[in-house]
């Protein structure tokens, strides 16, 4: 038998940082011309932010963290390396970015995992990569993933099937809108939309423009601005706050802004229907 003692939650509570809006400023700060300053409670971060932050360290950004802040400078003598070496823990989301990203930092990388995502399908298309000039040179479902690109240059036109996972969509999109020269992403298929409008969101925050048509996403020339950006709350993470409140009588979470690309903020509608 397990005993679970009574618990009131406080009147005021924090909603924990979305780590799908923190991870996709990580690696845009690594990105931008100039060095960036990101708001939140970074006192306990998720396991998958923590492996972002090595990234983006072994690729040479200077990470300052502190409880309240995270400021990013990114690497100002850029070299392109021949080999570079990254693990990005139990993150997919990480692995399908920097599978794009890390190879502008070097012509070779290696791709270390562990835990659950080393025995889980990746979803890294192979037609995607032929456009971009990648080269999968480790064996099928072998680790470390070592991947080659020996042209620095990226396509200005690219078709993507997204059927499968918006992640190597906003690598993509990330990746492209660091570069200075204009391009476009045509999608046959994509799923999980809301995702990939929060990653467009956060590159037209740093002065990005782009558009997205039917379709199509058009880039603009230009780089990615170095700014303070205050990161969102994690929906996903005050749901289950938001429910012992309604349960036991209320609750006030803050750092959580409607209409912002989280699906589950649908929580408010079921709580709603069942009277809250």
């Amino acid at each position: 038998m397990i005993a679970i003692k009574e618990v009131r939650l406080p009147d005021l509570v924090m909603a924990p940082v979305s780590k799908s809006h923190l991870q996709r400023e990580l690696i845009i700060s690594l990105l931008a011309k100039e060095s960036s300053k990101l708001l939140g409670d970074f006192d306990s971060l998720p396991a998958d932010v923590e492996a972002a932050l090595t990234v983006i360290k072994a690729l040479g950004a200077v990470v300052n963290r502190q409880k309240l802040f995270i400021e990013i400078t990114p690497p100002t003598n850029f070299n392109r390396k021949n080999l570079i070496s990254l693990n990005v823990g139990e993150s997919g989301f990480l692995l399908r970015n920097v599978a794009i990203f890390g190879l502008i930092f070097s012509e070779t990388i290696e791709i270390f995992a562990q835990g659950t995502l080393v025995n889980r399908e990746l979803h890294l298309d192979q037609d995607l990569f032929d456009q971009l000039g990648i080269v999968m040179k480790s064996k099928p479902n072998s680790w470390p993933l070592v991947l080659s690109k020996k042209r620095k240059e990226w396509p200005a036109v690219i078709n993507m099937d997204a059927s499968k996972t918006s992640q190597v969509a906003s690598g993509l999109i990330i990746t492209l809108a660091s570069c200075h020269s204009r391009s476009q992403i045509s999608f046959t298929t994509l799923v999980s939309r809301p995702y990939l409008e929060m990653t467009l969101a956060s590159i037209r925050n740093r002065g990005k423009v782009c558009e997205w048509n039917a379709n199509t996403i058009q880039i603009e020339n230009g780089r990615l601005e170095g700014k303070t950006i205050e990161v969102l709350g994690d929906w996903s993470g005050a749901a289950n706050l938001l429910a012992m409140g309604a349960i036991d009588g209320s609750v006030t979470v803050d750092g959580l802004v409607s209409n912002h690309n989280q699906s589950d903020e649908k929580i408010l509608d079921v709580l709603a229907m069942y009277g809250a």
